[in-house]
Protein backbone atom coordinates (compact mmCIF):
# COMPACT_ATOMS: atom_id res chain seq x y z
CA UNK A 1 0.00 0.00 0.00
CA UNK A 2 2.84 2.34 0.83
CA UNK A 3 4.46 1.70 -2.56
CA UNK A 4 1.15 2.41 -4.34
CA UNK A 5 0.71 5.69 -2.46
CA UNK A 6 4.18 6.86 -3.35
CA UNK A 7 3.57 5.98 -7.00
CA UNK A 8 0.26 7.85 -6.96
CA UNK A 9 1.92 10.95 -5.46
CA UNK A 10 4.65 10.76 -8.11
CA UNK A 11 2.04 10.66 -10.89
CA UNK A 12 0.26 13.69 -9.41
CA UNK A 13 3.51 15.65 -9.37
CA UNK A 14 4.20 14.69 -12.97
CA UNK A 15 0.72 15.80 -14.08
CA UNK A 16 0.83 19.02 -12.07
CA UNK A 17 0.91 22.19 -14.11
CA UNK A 18 2.40 25.56 -13.33
CA UNK A 19 1.24 29.03 -14.31
CA UNK A 20 3.47 29.97 -17.20
CA UNK A 21 4.66 33.16 -18.81
CA UNK A 22 7.16 31.99 -21.43
CA UNK A 23 7.81 34.10 -24.51
CA UNK A 24 9.98 34.38 -27.60
CA UNK A 25 10.68 37.84 -28.98
CA UNK A 26 13.33 40.29 -30.26
CA UNK A 27 14.24 38.26 -33.35
CA UNK A 28 16.98 39.76 -35.55
CA UNK A 29 18.88 38.57 -38.61
CA UNK A 30 22.28 39.99 -39.57
CA UNK A 31 21.84 42.82 -37.10
CA UNK A 32 18.79 44.00 -39.07
CA UNK A 33 21.03 44.83 -42.03
CA UNK A 34 20.66 43.61 -45.64
CA UNK A 35 22.83 40.64 -46.52
CA UNK A 36 24.41 39.17 -49.63
CA UNK A 37 23.69 35.81 -51.14
CA UNK A 38 26.30 33.31 -49.82
CA UNK A 39 26.96 35.49 -46.77
CA UNK A 40 27.09 33.83 -43.34
CA UNK A 41 24.79 35.80 -41.03
CA UNK A 42 23.93 35.54 -37.34
CA UNK A 43 20.29 35.03 -36.36
CA UNK A 44 19.13 35.72 -32.82
CA UNK A 45 16.01 35.75 -30.67
CA UNK A 46 15.15 36.01 -26.99
CA UNK A 47 13.53 33.23 -24.92
CA UNK A 48 12.17 34.31 -21.54
CA UNK A 49 10.37 32.66 -18.65
CA UNK A 50 8.79 35.45 -16.59
CA UNK A 51 7.04 33.17 -14.09
CA UNK A 52 7.87 30.25 -11.82
CA UNK A 53 10.15 27.36 -12.72
CA UNK A 54 8.72 24.91 -15.26
CA UNK A 55 9.58 21.25 -14.56
CA UNK A 56 9.88 18.65 -17.30
CA UNK A 57 6.58 16.89 -18.03
CA UNK A 58 5.44 14.05 -20.28
CA UNK A 59 4.87 16.61 -23.08
CA UNK A 60 7.84 19.03 -22.93
CA UNK A 61 7.97 22.64 -24.09
CA UNK A 62 9.22 22.98 -27.68
CA UNK A 63 10.74 25.84 -29.66
CA UNK A 64 10.61 25.47 -33.45
CA UNK A 65 12.84 27.64 -35.65
CA UNK A 66 11.65 27.62 -39.26
CA UNK A 67 14.18 29.01 -41.75
CA UNK A 68 13.60 30.49 -45.19
CA UNK A 69 16.40 30.82 -47.75
CA UNK A 70 18.92 29.96 -45.03
CA UNK A 71 21.27 26.99 -44.61
CA UNK A 72 22.51 26.68 -41.01
CA UNK A 73 26.22 26.22 -40.28
CA UNK A 74 26.61 22.64 -39.04
CA UNK A 75 29.00 21.05 -36.57
CA UNK A 76 30.89 17.78 -37.03
CA UNK A 77 27.74 15.79 -36.18
CA UNK A 78 25.69 17.51 -38.85
CA UNK A 79 23.69 19.64 -36.40
CA UNK A 80 23.26 23.43 -36.41
CA UNK A 81 25.45 25.25 -33.91
CA UNK A 82 22.91 26.96 -31.63
CA UNK A 83 24.27 28.88 -28.64
CA UNK A 84 22.82 30.58 -25.57
CA UNK A 85 20.26 28.04 -24.37
CA UNK A 86 20.60 25.17 -21.90
CA UNK A 87 18.09 22.54 -20.84
CA UNK A 88 16.92 21.79 -24.40
CA UNK A 89 17.75 19.02 -26.89
CA UNK A 90 18.36 20.06 -30.51
CA UNK A 91 17.13 18.23 -33.60
CA UNK A 92 17.40 19.34 -37.22
CA UNK A 93 15.18 18.47 -40.19
CA UNK A 94 16.98 19.66 -43.34
CA UNK A 95 14.02 18.73 -45.57
CA UNK A 96 11.80 21.17 -43.66
CA UNK A 97 14.58 23.71 -42.86
CA UNK A 98 13.58 23.43 -39.20
CA UNK A 99 15.50 23.41 -35.95
CA UNK A 100 13.53 22.05 -32.99
CA UNK A 101 14.60 22.68 -29.39
CA UNK A 102 12.87 20.30 -26.96
CA UNK A 103 12.89 20.84 -23.19
CA UNK A 104 14.91 18.17 -21.34
CA UNK A 105 15.23 19.76 -17.88
CA UNK A 106 13.49 22.22 -15.57
CA UNK A 107 13.28 25.74 -16.96
CA UNK A 108 14.34 28.06 -14.10
CA UNK A 109 12.10 30.88 -12.96
CA UNK A 110 12.64 34.45 -14.13
CA UNK A 111 15.32 33.68 -16.73
CA UNK A 112 16.07 35.03 -20.17
CA UNK A 113 18.29 33.52 -22.87
CA UNK A 114 19.64 35.15 -26.01
CA UNK A 115 19.70 32.32 -28.55
CA UNK A 116 21.73 32.58 -31.76
CA UNK A 117 22.96 30.53 -34.70
CA UNK A 118 24.78 31.21 -37.96
CA UNK A 119 23.40 30.40 -41.40
CA UNK A 120 24.27 31.03 -45.03
CA UNK A 121 21.89 33.07 -47.20
CA UNK A 122 21.06 30.78 -50.12
CA UNK A 123 18.99 32.99 -52.44
CA UNK A 124 18.60 36.62 -53.46
CA UNK A 125 15.56 38.72 -52.52
CA UNK A 126 14.52 42.22 -53.57
CA UNK A 127 13.83 44.77 -50.79
CA UNK A 128 10.13 44.94 -51.68
CA UNK A 129 9.79 41.17 -51.20
CA UNK A 130 11.62 40.91 -47.88
CA UNK A 131 8.58 40.14 -45.74
CA UNK A 132 6.92 37.63 -48.06
CA UNK A 133 9.93 36.04 -49.76
CA UNK A 134 13.05 37.19 -47.94
CA UNK A 135 15.56 35.10 -46.01
CA UNK A 136 14.92 34.84 -42.30
CA UNK A 137 13.42 32.92 -39.40
CA UNK A 138 10.06 32.25 -37.77
CA UNK A 139 10.30 31.14 -34.13
CA UNK A 140 7.36 29.41 -32.47
CA UNK A 141 7.08 28.17 -28.90
CA UNK A 142 4.58 25.51 -27.75
CA UNK A 143 4.26 25.33 -23.93
CA UNK A 144 4.52 21.82 -22.50
CA UNK A 145 2.09 19.87 -20.33
CA UNK A 146 3.46 21.42 -17.13
CA UNK A 147 2.45 24.91 -18.27
CA UNK A 148 -1.18 25.93 -17.73
CA UNK A 149 -2.71 29.07 -19.21
CA UNK A 150 0.41 30.66 -20.61
CA UNK A 151 0.05 34.34 -19.70
CA UNK A 152 1.85 35.70 -22.76
CA UNK A 153 0.70 35.89 -26.35
CA UNK A 154 4.30 36.20 -27.61
CA UNK A 155 4.54 32.58 -28.73
CA UNK A 156 5.64 33.46 -32.27
CA UNK A 157 8.21 35.90 -33.64
CA UNK A 158 9.62 36.54 -37.12
CA UNK A 159 12.49 38.36 -38.79
CA UNK A 160 13.10 38.55 -42.54
CA UNK A 161 15.45 40.51 -44.75
CA UNK A 162 16.61 41.16 -48.31
CA UNK A 163 19.88 40.92 -50.23
CA UNK A 164 22.03 43.59 -51.84
CA UNK A 165 24.53 41.51 -53.81
CA UNK A 166 26.23 38.13 -54.11
CA UNK A 167 29.42 36.86 -52.51
CA UNK A 168 31.59 34.65 -54.74
CA UNK A 169 32.15 32.13 -51.95
CA UNK A 170 29.64 30.64 -49.53
CA UNK A 171 31.47 29.67 -46.33
CA UNK A 172 30.34 26.73 -44.24
CA UNK A 173 31.82 25.86 -40.85
CA UNK A 174 35.06 27.47 -39.62
CA UNK A 175 37.14 26.32 -36.65
CA UNK A 176 40.53 27.17 -35.16
CA UNK A 177 42.50 25.63 -32.32
CA UNK A 178 45.86 25.52 -30.57
CA UNK A 179 47.41 22.07 -30.94
CA UNK A 180 50.73 21.89 -29.16
CA UNK A 181 52.88 24.63 -30.68
CA UNK A 182 50.67 24.93 -33.78
CA UNK A 183 47.66 26.99 -34.80
CA UNK A 184 45.27 24.72 -36.73
CA UNK A 185 42.54 26.31 -38.86
CA UNK A 186 39.88 24.43 -40.81
CA UNK A 187 37.01 25.68 -42.95
CA UNK A 188 34.70 24.60 -45.71
CA UNK A 189 33.06 26.30 -48.68
CA UNK A 190 29.60 25.38 -49.93
CA UNK A 191 30.21 27.00 -53.32
CA UNK A 192 32.89 29.06 -55.07
CA UNK A 193 32.83 31.31 -58.13
CA UNK A 194 35.88 32.87 -59.79
CA UNK A 195 37.85 32.24 -56.61
CA UNK A 196 41.64 32.47 -56.50
CA UNK A 197 42.80 31.90 -52.93
CA UNK A 198 42.22 32.35 -49.22
CA UNK A 199 44.19 34.44 -46.75
CA UNK A 200 44.18 33.15 -43.18
CA UNK A 201 44.07 36.24 -40.96
CA UNK A 202 44.60 36.44 -37.19
CA UNK A 203 44.10 39.11 -34.54
CA UNK A 204 44.77 39.58 -30.84
CA UNK A 205 41.78 41.89 -30.33
CA UNK A 206 39.26 40.64 -32.89
CA UNK A 207 39.43 43.98 -34.75
CA UNK A 208 42.81 44.46 -36.42
CA UNK A 209 43.78 41.40 -38.48
CA UNK A 210 47.09 40.34 -40.04
CA UNK A 211 47.63 37.69 -42.70
CA UNK A 212 49.51 34.64 -41.42
CA UNK A 213 49.23 32.42 -44.49
CA UNK A 214 47.72 31.70 -47.91
CA UNK A 215 45.79 28.68 -49.23
CA UNK A 216 45.02 28.27 -52.94
CA UNK A 217 41.44 27.48 -53.97
CA UNK A 218 40.81 23.78 -54.53
CA UNK A 219 37.95 24.54 -56.93
CA UNK A 220 38.52 23.74 -60.60
CA UNK A 221 39.34 27.06 -62.26
CA UNK A 222 38.01 28.70 -59.10
CA UNK A 223 34.45 27.41 -59.53
CA UNK A 224 32.62 24.78 -57.48
CA UNK A 225 29.06 23.85 -56.52
CA UNK A 226 30.03 21.18 -53.98
CA UNK A 227 31.36 21.40 -50.45
CA UNK A 228 35.16 21.72 -50.29
CA UNK A 229 37.19 21.39 -47.09
CA UNK A 230 40.39 23.31 -46.34
CA UNK A 231 43.00 23.19 -43.59
CA UNK A 232 45.93 25.36 -42.55
CA UNK A 233 48.56 25.18 -39.81
CA UNK A 234 51.33 27.44 -38.62
CA UNK A 235 53.78 27.43 -35.71
CA UNK A 236 52.57 29.74 -32.95
CA UNK A 237 56.01 31.34 -32.57
CA UNK A 238 56.01 32.31 -36.24
CA UNK A 239 52.39 33.46 -36.26
CA UNK A 240 52.74 35.50 -33.08
CA UNK A 241 55.63 37.47 -34.53
CA UNK A 242 53.18 38.73 -37.16
CA UNK A 243 50.65 39.84 -34.57
CA UNK A 244 52.71 41.66 -31.93
CA UNK A 245 54.70 44.89 -31.93
CA UNK A 246 57.69 44.31 -34.28
CA UNK A 247 61.03 44.07 -32.51
CA UNK A 248 62.69 45.87 -35.43
CA UNK A 249 60.45 48.87 -34.83
CA UNK A 250 61.36 48.84 -31.14
CA UNK A 251 65.06 48.87 -32.03
CA UNK A 252 64.50 51.76 -34.43
CA UNK A 253 62.63 53.67 -31.73
CA UNK A 254 65.52 53.11 -29.30
CA UNK A 255 68.02 54.49 -31.81
CA UNK A 256 65.95 57.60 -32.55
CA UNK A 257 65.27 58.34 -28.89
CA UNK A 258 68.91 57.78 -27.94
CA UNK A 259 70.09 60.34 -30.51
CA UNK A 260 67.39 62.76 -29.34
CA UNK A 261 68.35 62.46 -25.67
CA UNK A 262 72.06 62.90 -26.40
CA UNK A 263 71.43 66.02 -28.48
CA UNK A 264 69.25 67.45 -25.74
CA UNK A 265 71.97 66.65 -23.19
CA UNK A 266 69.60 64.43 -21.25
CA UNK A 267 71.84 61.40 -21.23
CA UNK A 268 70.87 60.76 -17.61
CA UNK A 269 67.41 59.71 -18.85
CA UNK A 270 68.81 57.22 -21.37
CA UNK A 271 69.22 54.29 -18.91
CA UNK A 272 65.63 54.71 -17.74
CA UNK A 273 64.38 54.74 -21.31
CA UNK A 274 66.42 51.64 -22.19
CA UNK A 275 65.00 49.83 -19.15
CA UNK A 276 61.43 50.59 -20.26
CA UNK A 277 62.09 49.36 -23.80
CA UNK A 278 63.84 46.21 -22.58
CA UNK A 279 60.87 45.42 -20.35
CA UNK A 280 58.53 45.90 -23.33
CA UNK A 281 60.56 43.52 -25.50
CA UNK A 282 60.66 40.91 -22.75
CA UNK A 283 56.88 41.21 -22.27
CA UNK A 284 56.24 40.71 -25.99
CA UNK A 285 58.45 37.62 -26.02
CA UNK A 286 56.75 36.29 -22.91
CA UNK A 287 53.33 36.68 -24.55
CA UNK A 288 54.51 34.81 -27.66
CA UNK A 289 56.02 32.02 -25.60
CA UNK A 290 53.10 31.73 -23.19
CA UNK A 291 51.42 29.07 -25.35
CA UNK A 292 54.23 26.70 -24.42
CA UNK A 293 53.23 26.89 -20.77
CA UNK A 294 49.47 26.50 -21.26
CA UNK A 295 48.64 30.18 -20.72
CA UNK A 296 47.31 30.78 -24.21
CA UNK A 297 46.35 34.32 -25.20
CA UNK A 298 43.08 35.24 -26.88
CA UNK A 299 43.56 35.02 -30.64
CA UNK A 300 40.90 35.40 -33.32
CA UNK A 301 40.85 34.08 -36.88
CA UNK A 302 38.93 34.85 -40.05
CA UNK A 303 39.31 33.77 -43.68
CA UNK A 304 39.68 36.33 -46.46
CA UNK A 305 38.55 35.10 -49.87
CA UNK A 306 40.31 36.68 -52.87
CA UNK A 307 38.75 36.71 -56.35
CA UNK A 308 40.76 36.35 -59.53
CA UNK A 309 40.06 40.05 -60.11
CA UNK A 310 41.51 40.94 -56.68
CA UNK A 311 38.26 41.64 -54.83
CA UNK A 312 38.15 40.39 -51.22
CA UNK A 313 35.39 39.17 -48.91
CA UNK A 314 35.66 37.81 -45.35
CA UNK A 315 34.22 34.95 -43.36
CA UNK A 316 32.91 35.30 -39.84
CA UNK A 317 35.42 35.68 -36.99
CA UNK A 318 36.10 32.74 -34.66
CA UNK A 319 38.16 32.52 -31.48
CA UNK A 320 40.99 29.98 -31.34
CA UNK A 321 40.29 27.32 -28.71
CA UNK A 322 42.51 24.78 -26.98
CA UNK A 323 42.38 21.41 -28.72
Amino acid sequence: MKRVSLTFISILLTLASFAGDIVVNSATINGNQPAKKNQTITNTFQFTNLAEAIPLGFDPTKITISMRKLSPVLDGDGLPVVTGLSGFTLTYDASKSEIVLTQNATIPEDVSFSISFDAVVTEETAPADALTQGHGINVNIVPGSTVSGNLSSNDDVQAFGYTNGVLPVAFGSINASFRGQQIIVGWETLSEKNNKEFLVEASIDGKVFHSIGTVTSAATEGNSDVTLKYSFSKAWEEASSLLGFPVALIVLTISIMAVFLVKKKKVILLPIFLLIITTAIFSCKKDRDSVSYGDRPDVYVRIAQVDKDGATAHSKVVKIIAD
